[in-house]
């Protein structure tokens, strides 16, 4: 398994319920090779069978959250945390793979708003704004990152080499900084 996320998520569903844990296996593969797929008519339809397996892993959790928060160190927190990886892997799937692949494949976008780098940021300040509010409401947030990401208003920076702005950033979509 590729990723740390993937591997602890992984033993933890197994043992409750083990068919489930590879269901999460293959989401998390499948959702990687997407990318490779030739056209935009067999990306649509691997996006949508991966959403699918997306949403049986969040109805399970939902149904199995008392299994799962006994078997976790941080109990609630960690399903909470669990429910919203999952949340932002189908945000992902549907609102940024698609534009991704296009941009990939040199197909061109018309809206800035669906560039993928713009809807990347925009998804990140999203979820830093649902870990303030949600997850640690009372609590001080230290953020770090490139510059390109959290400065503010980085819409309105020239970029000279191609006399143009740069393009809105997580920064620029935060409300509460």
């Amino acid at each position: 398994m590729r990723d740390l996320f993937t591997q602890s998520t992984y033993n933890w569903v197994k043992q409750v319920d083990s068919s489930k844990a590879e269901l999460l296996k293959q989401a998390e593969e499948n959702i990687v090779e997407l990318r490779n797929q030739k056209t935009e008519n067999d990306f649509v339809k691997e996006q949508a069978k991966i959403n699918e397996q997306y949403s049986t892993l969040e109805r399970f959790v939902e149904e199995h959250r008392k299994e799962l928060v006994a078997l976790s160190p941080q109990q609630e927190q960690d399903v909470d945390v669990l429910l919203q990886s999952l949340k932002l892997r189908k945000e992902t799937l549907m609102r940024y793979c698609l534009p991704d692949w296009k941009f990939v494949h040199n197909i061109p976008i018309y809206d800035i708003e669906e560039h993928p780098m713009v809807l990347r940021d925009r998804m990140m300040a999203e979820n830093l704004e649902f870990l303030a509010e949600k997850m640690y409401p009372k609590e001080k947030i230290i953020v770090w990152g490139h510059n390109y990401h959290v400065r503010k208003n980085n819409s309105k920076v020239k970029y000279v080499e191609h006399e143009q702005n740069f393009l809105n950033n997580m920064g620029d979509y935060l409300l509460f900084v």
